[in-house]
């Protein structure tokens, strides 16, 4: 046994749990956090343990082993060290947390912990499963410059998507009907017409199924895109299921026209995603409808070399045929968690009420408070922008005391 690297892993182990200490000695606005360190120093302190045993048993390979682990553990936990670091800024807007937690709870069960924390990536984004030794945690980052944004926190509902996706075997149920759309375009001569170079001989549906061809590494490599699309697809589906046409709204706000560059083939194509988002709305009910001009998102085409161009162009026209029944799936779920729907009527009032500066007392959902905000926003005109301005500002303080106001009736009743 190499004593040498035992004293490093034991070292570099010890400086990762002077941080977890360190951490836990701040002050933490909210109590998830705190479990979060609790269960990553249980964890490293169990993989020592059995790094202890191994060196009693005079088990070098159960040693090695016990090493690589606790490395690998060493470095998954650095991310979730920053990003609990950053959940204590008061940059954070905390008003949001209970409610957001709440909803969180509905969608993937009551041992379901949310951590939220603003992040130096301009998008959102979440870690739905970060780590195994944190099963049961969500971790969603908001862009640090809209941290303090009320009107953007129904793209949270997009991040939260991705834990369903996961936690609620949506992945595993859609995966084969995906898999099968993926096949169909495979089969169909047309598509293949489009790539003459690829096709330049016979060609036979069963190389999809052989190993060693060409063609079955193309076959994989699109299912795997349409599949991830098609969660993309879903998330937001269900981010307008929770908070309706704001979440249209907000999506616009934080990327129109466009944000340079290429487009990414993990998503569908900007122009499908927007008319599949409008979709989604018309099957909720919700009434009003987005022109392509109010959501219009400039991309690049997708560059790449010829047959990465054709993986992706089988994967688009998979989940195009398939985004139907991938939002259905989405609207079912949460139907099924007794999530609560927007009532259009009330949100017209509460925005009557907060044009006078008074929150909004009665709201069923958080959906309901930030679509009356969006209702606000869109009447101030075109010139100010989410904390561009005085009128916004009092705006964006209105809902957060309206989230105050939801979360205490809330607990009033409980």
């Amino acid at each position: 046994m190499n004593d040498l690297y035992i004293s490093h892993v034991r070292r570099k182990c010890s400086l990762v749990n002077r941080q977890i200490e360190l951490l836990l000695s701040g002050d933490f606005p909210y109590e998830n956090p705190k479990r979060v360190l609790g269960q990553l120093k249980r964890a490293l302190d169990f993989r020592l343990g059995a790094l202890g045993t191994a060196l009693e048993d005079l088990d070098s390979e159960a040693v090695r082993s016990a090493c690589k682990e606790i490395n690998g553990k060493i470095v998954e936990y650095h991310p979730i060290l920053g990003f609990i670091l950053r959940s204590t800024n008061l940059r954070n807007a905390f008003e949001i947390y209970d409610p957001l937690q709440r909803l969180t709870r509905t969608l993937l069960g009551e041992n379901t912990y949310l951590v939220l924390s603003s992040e130096w990536q301009f998008s959102p984004f979440t870690y739905p499963y970060i780590s195994d030794d944190l099963p049961s945690y969500v971790f969603v980052g908001f862009p640090v410059s809209e941290a303090g944004n009320a009107l953007i926190l129904p793209l949270a509902g997009h991040e939260l998507g991705h834990s369903v996706w996961r936690r609620a075997g949506v992945n595993d149920r859609l995966k084969s009907s995906i898999n099968q759309a993926v096949f169909d375009q495979f089969d169909n001569i047309e598509n293949r017409k489009q790539f003459p170079t690829l096709f330049d001989r016979p060609f036979d549906l069963r190389e999809l199924f052989d190993d060693s061809s060409s063609m079955s590494t193309y076959f994989r490599a699109a299912c795997g895109c349409a599949l991830r699309q098609s969660e993309e697809i879903f998330c937001d589906s269900i981010g307008i299921r929770l908070f309706g046409q704001s979440f249209v709204e907000a999506f616009s706000y934080l990327i129109s026209p466009g944000l340079g560059g290429a487009r990414s083939p993990l998503y569908p194509p900007a122009q499908e995603r927007t008319m599949h988002m409008r979709s989604a709305l018309r099957k909720c009910g919700f009434g009003r409808q987005f022109t392509e001009d109010e959501i219009e998102v400039d991309e690049l085409p997708y560059q790449s070399r010829i047959s990465d161009q054709f993986v992706v162009y089988m994967a688009d026209k998979a989940v195009k045929l398939s985004a139907e029944n991938i939002i259905e799936e989405a609207l079912q779920y949460c139907d099924k968690v007794k999530i609560e729907k927007i009532d259009y009527e009330k949100v017209d009032k509460f925005s009557k009420l907060m044009e006078v500066s008074q929150p909004v007392q009665g709201a069923k959902s958080i959906g309901e408070i930030v679509s009356a905000g969006w209702t606000i926003f869109r009447s101030l005109g075109t010139d100010q922008g989410p904390g561009g301005g005085m009128n916004v500002e009092i705006l964006n303080h209105i809902m957060f005391k309206s989230l105050e106001v939801y979360e205490f009736e809330y607990r009033l009743k409980s």
